[in-house]
Parts: structure tokens; sequence; C-alpha cells
């Protein structure tokens, strides 16, 4: 894994996806990423993923989030980004 200012590159096995990161925030001792590949789901909304950060001295990753708590969070941050027109400007911005 590898983070720049706006764009988060996942491995999985020998892949490498690019995401931009829509945004970030510290709660609950924790570091969030909330980021994208643009892809469309079957509805036609962007896929929008969320992970924790953690960085030990050998390497960075973002573990899921899993707890009802912090999807609420998520989620709530999401729909007022979006309401306040804020996720295009992110998406124009990219």
């Amino acid at each position: 894994m590898k983070i720049n200012e706006n764009k988060i590159t996942l491995m999985s096995g020998k892949k490498q996806t690019v995401y931009d990161i829509l945004f970030s925030f510290e709660a609950n001792n924790n570091k969030y990423y909330v980021y994208t590949n643009n892809e469309e789901d079957e509805d036609g909304f962007i896929k929008v993923y969320a992970g924790i950060y953690m960085k030990d001295s050998k390497k960075e990753t973002l573990l899921p989030v899993e707890s009802e708590e912090e999807l609420s969070l998520i989620e709530g941050l999401l729909a007022k980004l979006d309401k306040n027109g804020d996720m295009n400007n992110e998406k124009n911005n990219s």
C-alpha cells in the first residue's frame, strides 16, 4: 500500500489499483480514509470504500471498517459532503 496527497495504491496479489482519496479524518483514536476508483455499481452509483489506516515500523495498511458505529459515522460524513455538493467538487479536482 502507498498513500500520497490524494491517491491510495493498493495491491491485491500482483494487481495494483489506484484509488482517489475523497477525504480522511481522525476519530476514535484512528485515522480513516474514504476512497474510490470511480467504478459504478449495477445501479450507476460510484463505489466508495473506507479503511482504517495503520502503520508500524515495517508497513502501512488499511484495515476494514467493521463496527456499526464507524460505518454510521462514515455514512453520515458522505451524506453531508454529498448534500453540500463537495463530493462532485472532489471528483472534478482529481
